[in-house]
């Protein structure tokens, strides 16, 4: 039997003589047995017509409600069963009902068909025609079975027998319906026995796994933090040589500019004065022999000088462009050096001691020592003088 656990319709609740169905089907099934029982009214004769008819009217009204409710789709039933219930426990708190296991039915049926109608109906409340035959009879069996004036045992008693019948296979099913479900719940046991194995097992595994990575990322940040406290350590000891040698590389670039500017000012200068001296002085169309010595001397004496002069800027700016690129570099290799410490990949302590001799060698000036005037002229200009 299928069971529907959200199903629930009760006859008289909280009464003597209720009954409850748990499932669609279990109340399906008691109504089929219930309109089986009320065939005999099929055969009863045509004098106790008016009986069978009262009969139909008093059941119909208690079992048309439900076969409107069983009639519809399961979703339905659902939906109306609390008002179907309702209509129903209404009817049977104003109105007495026969049952096909109740001992009014048992009784009923140890009458003959001509009196069985009228006793019927007046169990139901209803007032048999006088007129009928065998109303009075029917009538007055009825009135005594309900007042205990005659036997009850025989019929209470098979209407007992039948409600054990019916318990006992209630009773059968429920065994039936408890060993399944321990059955399946025996293998859901073992499922889930096995299941929480394997996520114990997997459990651990993660377990291993995770403490695995944790140990790893725990040694990765250690040693990166080692490497961070040692960059920090070597940025601070090379953080005034990194300042150091930006601001140089500044200064030199600052007055590479500044000769620069210079030596094309000499130059021009010197380019003029040249030009002045051979127009003015030495005269352009005159030839160099016929020109006197203190002319040509005055016109060599000012190409030297200017030359001199230029040469030793040029060498100046030269020496500052060096200086430059030079502090530039140095500034490089500091970073970069601090960069490979900051990744771990720094050199060794030998190799320290190296890189460090190489960063932190004397500069050189570029500055050529021997650019003073030349010895000849000097030594013409000092004769001269005095």
């Amino acid at each position: 039997m299928k069971k529907n656990k959200e199903f629930e319709f009760v006859f008289l609740p909280d009464k003597p003589e209720e009954k409850r169905f748990s499932s669609i089907d279990e109340l399906r099934q008691w109504r089929k047995k219930e309109n089986e029982y009320w065939q005999w009214l099929e055969k009863a004769p045509r004098n106790v017509r008016s009986s069978v008819q009262a009969i139909r009217n008093k059941i119909g009204k208690f079992f048309g409600p439900l076969d409107s409710l069983l009639s519809r789709n399961e979703d339905d039933i659902f939906v109306y069963a609390e008002q179907i219930q309702g209509q129903v426990n209404t009817f049977l708190y104003q109105n007495r009902m026969i049952y096909s296991y109740s001992a009014e039915a048992k009784f009923l049926k140890t009458l003959d068909d001509k009196i069985a109608a009228h006793a019927a109906s007046a169990l139901l409340g209803n007032q048999p025609p006088p007129d009928s035959e065998g109303s009075f009879e029917g009538a007055f069996l009825a009135y005594a079975f309900m007042h205990s004036y005659v036997k009850r045992s025989k019929a209470e008693s098979l209407s007992v027998k039948e409600h054990l019948g019916e318990w006992q296979k209630l009773l059968d099913t429920s065994k039936d319906n408890f060993a399944a479900q321990k059955t399946e719940i025996g293998d859901l046991l073992q499922k889930y026995s096995q299941d929480f194995e394997e996520q114990k097992e997997n459990s651990l595994q993660l377990r291993e796994d995770g403490q695995k990575e944790l140990d790893e990322l725990f040694n990765r940040s250690k040693t990166e933090l080692v490497n961070i406290e040692n960059t920090y350590d070597e940025k601070l000891a090379l953080q005034f040589s990194v300042k150091y040698w930006e601001d140089k590389g500044e200064q030199h670039k600052r007055l590479s500019i500044i000769f620069a500017c210079m030596s094309v000012i000499v130059a021009v200068i010197v380019s003029v004065l040249f030009f002045v001296e051979i127009k003015n002085v030495v005269g352009v169309e005159q030839k160099i022999l016929d020109l006197p010595v203190w002319k040509v001397s005055l016109v060599i004496l000012t190409a030297v000088i200017g030359v001199w002069v230029l040469r030793i800027l040029v060498r100046i700016l030269l020496s500052h462009v060096h200086l430059t690129a030079d502090a530039t570099e140095r500034r490089t290799m500091l970073m970069t050096y601090l960069a490979l410490l900051r990744e771990g990949h720094g050199p060794v302590d030998d190799q320290k001691e190296l890189i460090l001799q190489t960063l932190f060698r004397p500069s050189s000036t570029g500055i050529v020592k021997d650019d003073g005037m030349p010895s000849v002229m000097a030594k013409w200009i000092n004769t001269v003088t005095n």
